[in-house]
């Protein structure tokens, strides 16, 4: 992942827009005369000129110059590009400024163009865990396990919340379903012993 938002052990999911058609659409701006330049007002002919914005917001994401992504998306968005990667990166964008109900809207306005899209509702349920509403947390990442069964990443996000009500019942629950689930790989043993040793069972780890 490119981004650890919350602390070590959180993983905020990353979609992504297609960054490949940055210059021929940069080209189809500069045959039409059409600014680029944030704070210019823009006229846009043609629908399909609006994604050279949702390209430079997916690039300042990943660059994680979030401020510039936020503008970038909010001009996609202004001038027709309503699609959900445009939405995704905008609300990554939004939970990294810490902006976290906005950024819920907008992972939400991304779940409902797309039911399936499990990240969004991982990272819809991080922000929620930021705003202190863990009980909406879990269900949301239940809801994404729904779509994607035994994923690691919403599991471990979901020990998480666990963790912060410290209900390390669950916790360990959730790591023995891993490990039973995954147990050839040697990352669900590890990140079990380091539970294991943060709660003082050191025989156990």
């Amino acid at each position: 992942n490119i981004l650890t938002m919350l602390s070590k052990s959180y993983a905020l999911s990353v979609g992504g827009t297609d960054l490949n058609s940055e210059i021929s659409v940069k080209e189809t701006l500069q045959v039409k005369n059409i600014p680029w330049v944030l704070g210019e007002e823009i006229k846009i002919e043609d629908a399909k000129d609006c994604e050279y914005f949702a390209v430079k917001a997916e690039k300042f994401k990943i660059e994680k110059a979030f401020s510039k992504s936020l503008q970038y998306s909010n001009l996609a968005i202004k001038y027709g590009k309503t699609d959900q990667n445009v939405y995704f990166t905008k609300a990554i964008a939004l939970f990294s400024m810490e902006d976290y109900i906005n950024a819920i809207l907008n992972y939400e306005k991304v779940i409902e163009l797309d039911k399936t899209n499990w990240k969004a509702l991982n990272n819809k349920a991080l922000a929620l865990m930021k705003l202190e509403r863990y009980e909406e947390a879990i269900k949301i990442f239940n809801d994404a396990l729904e779509i994607s069964a035994e994923n690691k990443e919403v599991l471990y996000n979901m020990a998480e919340v666990y963790k912060i009500k410290d209900d390390y019942i669950k916790v360990l629950e959730i790591h023995d379903h891993l490990i039973d689930f995954y147990n050839k790989d040697a990352e669900v043993y590890y990140k079990k012993a380091l539970l294991l040793d943060e709660v003082e069972l050191y025989k156990e780890a």
